[in-house]
């Protein structure tokens, strides 16, 4: 269902999305589009893992995670024969600081499916033996989760970089097992009492949109219902202050090694230097298969990986974030991977990016941007972390054009002031030959 609609590449959003409060305490945006009889629902409310309870971490993820088990009128089984009957789908995800939602759905049946999505927020089931089946299903993906070796990698890296009850932070699977395990009904059904609720919903919907109906449909669905008393609160929190160091966690039987290569910034994704910071990682491992200099060097010219990358992550919701590369390498080109990454990462803190590279990044980061938001079910998504970001709906148009006038100092400037040579975190996962 996620048909192409046609945008013209200069203010083509804003002037179309309609924003409303139809319900107090949701917030609706809306962005009509040339495709006929189909909507593209996506939204979310605060209740993520930081909001958890300090005695029950995990209560947070296990009620989002038994939102589709059931509610209080219809089991699991007659909610999916629902969904099918109507050709319709309703998916629960949840991050660090909120709980989303996604539906896609024929225009028609917006208003049934609407009210069943409202039902499962309001009133799930919660049953002893569903949550019985989660937990354990949830602990065998925790458990799988020793052995992947970039898994492993990354985790190690961030509890490295930052302090427990960061957003960054992650748990290692052990813990994380334990958590769960120790959760119990009476943690969750607390959780979503106290939690969930009215005042900080989000909604975009994208597609054959009518506004003033949708508005209704949320209405019936969701009036009436609490207000939830949370609200967003910047994490005071900052990545730790290290020295360089290098760290091995041993997978047994793995044919190869994955490597996390970071630092904290220090900064989030609304600083003043934060696209130009993003532009210089691109450069390095961004930007497509054979555009980036670590794809044409180390994989390319010195074949030692077929996968590597370097980005910037965890910088929204004010959080400082990291940067990162990550490769993976066969155990007897792991040291030569290594030293490559980082032969590429001092070339550029020292060296800088050259204008040629600047102007094929910024076409390529553009470029792709507009094809990415080419169809319903992306503007929907694009909206909906716009909007989280509590930023104006200008902001998705004017994103190319905060790229395009990126200069070469600001990119060399941001990376030598938060790429810092002397604070690099370098995390291996997997058989490590010795020696």
């Amino acid at each position: 269902m996620a048909k192409k609609i046609s945008l013209p590449l200069h203010k083509a959003i804003a002037s179309r999305v309609q924003g409303e409060e139809p319900v107090n305490g949701i917030r609706l945006l809306t962005f009509p589009t040339s495709i006929k009889d189909a909507v593209f629902i996506t939204g979310s409310l605060l209740g993520g893992a930081l909001y958890s309870p300090k005695e029950a971490p995990m209560a947070a993820g296990l009620v989002a995670a038994m939102l589709d088990e059931g509610t209080k009128k219809h089991t699991k089984e007659e909610i999916r024969e629902m969904l099918e009957s109507l050709g319709a789908h309703v998916e629960f995800t949840i991050d660090t600081y909120r709980v989303r939602f996604s539906v896609h759905c024929l225009k028609k049946d917006a208003g049934k499916v609407l009210e069943l999505l409202a039902e499962q927020l309001r009133q799930p089931r919660f049953s002893a033996r569903d949550l019985a089946v989660v937990k354990k299903r949830i602990a065998a993906t925790l458990e799988e989760s020793k052995e992947e070796t970039r898994t492993q990698a990354q985790i190690r890296l961030l509890q490295t970089l930052y302090p427990k009850n960061h957003p960054n932070y992650r748990y290692d699977p052990a813990t994380a097992i334990l958590l769960v395990q120790k959760t119990t009904r009476a943690d969750i059904v607390r959780f979503h009492k106290e939690a969930y609720g009215l005042g900080n919903m989000l909604i975009c919907v994208a597609g054959d949109v009518d506004a003033r109906q949708l508005g209704t449909y949320l209405k019936k669905a969701f009036g009436g219902w609490k207000k939830s008393p949370l609200a967003f609160f910047p994490t005071t929190l900052r990545s730790r202050t290290l020295g360089s160091q290098e760290d091995v966690i041993p997978i047994p039987d793995k044919t190869s090694v994955d490597v996390y290569t970071g630092g904290g910034t220090g900064i989030d994704s609304k600083h003043p230097s934060y696209h130009a910071l993003a532009m210089g990682l691109n450069i390095l491992g961004g930007g497509g298969i054979f555009l980036s200099r670590l794809m044409k060097i180390v994989r390319e010219k010195k074949g030692l990986t077929y996968g590597i990358r370097a980005g910037l992550a965890g910088s929204g919701n004010a959080a400082d974030g990291y940067w990162f590369i990550w490769g993976t390498f066969a155990p007897t080109l792991l040291a030569k991977g290594k030293e490559a990454l980082m032969l590429e990462l001092t070339t550029l803190v020292k060296k800088g990016i050259s204008a040629e590279e600047l102007v094929t990044h910024k076409q390529a980061i553009t470029g792709a941007y507009w094809v990415n938001l080419g169809s319903a079910q992306a503007m929907a998504a694009a909206l909906l972390v716009n909007a989280e970001e509590d930023r104006p709906v200008d902001y998705l148009d004017e994103y190319p054009s905060i790229i395009n006038k990126l200069s070469l100092q600001e990119v060399d400037d941001a990376i030598k002031k938060y790429l810092n040579l002397n604070s690099v975190v370098t995390v291996s996962a997997g058989t490590i030959e010795q020696g």
